[in-house]
């Protein structure tokens, strides 16, 4: 089946009023896969939390004095159309929220800090990479960005989608075509005080073994 992207969207949001309501792009379905990618000083920053969905959350946060924040949601129950955040200051930022079907688990992350002015900056290697892994990655920057994000992989970058309210918010996906350990490199920024990156690689849902299509195949058979 393989991992595909169900729907994406972003949105301003300040931290002055906690918890605070996201809304999904699309209903979730029973297993489906909840990205986050924040952008903001004290905002949507590394004190806060996001939960709902029924999904177990992990928050993946860019280091001292970053903005970057990259919150994963695995295995979200069906129905769902919100999550929460709660928490993490007052400074306004924005998010984007992207789904995923297909996806198993989260087998690791990677982080960048702060690249000076317009210097894209480089993960270290997300490491447990297998053919049809999840690639994601965001960026944050006090400036827009120019150009894509990219992968040491040469896997094709997609946009999932960006967000200019307040701050600058990139969230990049691809799918993997290698079992080797890759690097996410961010777009480039135009400016300010330098950007900082997240990125995460997650398993796929494991095919059906031929022997197991063959054995369905014949007990429906036998059920006629």
């Amino acid at each position: 089946m393989g991992i595909s992207l169900r729907g994406a969207t972003s949105g301003g949001i300040g931290m002055t009023a906690s918890p605070q309501t996201l809304t999904l792009p699309v209903t979730t379905n029973a297993g489906d896969c909840i990205i986050v990618a924040s952008s903001a000083k004290n905002s949507l920053g590394h004190g806060c939390v996001i939960s709902g969905a029924g999904a177990t959350w992990t928050h993946i946060w860019a280091g001292t004095n970053s903005n970057t924040n990259l919150y994963i949601g695995i295995g979200a129950t069906a129905g769902n159309t919100t999550i929460t955040a709660t928490g993490g200051g007052t400074t306004n930022g924005n998010f984007l929220i992207a789904i995923f079907s297909g996806v198993l688990s989260l087998t690791s992350t990677a982080t960048a800090a702060t690249g000076a002015g317009n210097t894209p900056v480089t993960t270290g290697a997300l490491t447990g990479v297998t053919v049809g892994s999840l690639l994601v990655g965001d960026a944050d920057s006090s400036t827009n960005f120019t150009g894509a994000g990219s992968w040491s992989s040469g896997d094709a970058d997609a946009e999932f989608d960006k967000c200019t309210l307040n701050r600058y918010c990139w969230g990049s996906w691809a799918i993997s075509s290698t079992t080797a350990n890759v690097t996410f490199t961010s777009p480039t920024p135009t400016g300010g005080n330098g950007t900082q990156a997240c990125a995460a690689v997650l398993a796929p849902v494991a095919a059906l073994p031929p022997s197991q299509m063959i054995g369905r195949a014949v007990r429906r058979a036998s059920d006629w």
